[in-house]
């Protein structure tokens, strides 16, 4: 009775060990698989709508340009013209029309800046 004893304990020694080799063998991947990723946790992808590019011209503001070229609605406030819509896209739910010079984000009002000439001008509903 004893020698079935040290066999079973034996035996399953033996399964614990290789089910511990084969499991700590595997790929990451294989041993937590990600569940799929529901599509609000996706990265949503950028609604070029919600974006409007231009150079800006000498001697105008980046609003003036802005107003030629585009729809715009925009409230007066303090710190000066506030855009709440281009080209029918509304401004709301925590985000904001807010603009960039050549790449980096503008720190006066878009009436407020006067163009010195080439410059790139994005506005991006954020």
């Amino acid at each position: 009775m004893k020698t079935a004893n040290v066999y079973l304990t034996g035996a399953a020694v033996l399964a614990l060990l290789l089910f511990g080799v084969y499991y700590f063998n595997q790929k990451p991947s294989q041993i937590n698989s990600p569940q799929p990723i529901s599509n609000s946790a996706q990265p949503k992808k950028t609604d070029l709508s919600s974006q409007v590019s231009y150079n800006c011209q000498a001697g105008k503001t980046a609003f003036e340009v802005l107003q030629d070229k585009n729809q715009v609605q925009f409230q007066g406030s303090s710190f000066g013209r506030m855009i709440t819509a281009i080209n029918g896209k509304n401004q709301g739910q925590g985000k904001y029309w807010l603009y960039f010079i050549d790449g980096k984000e503008a720190s006066v009002s878009a009436d407020a800046y006067l163009c010195q000439g080439n410059e790139q001008i994005k506005w991006e509903l954020k």
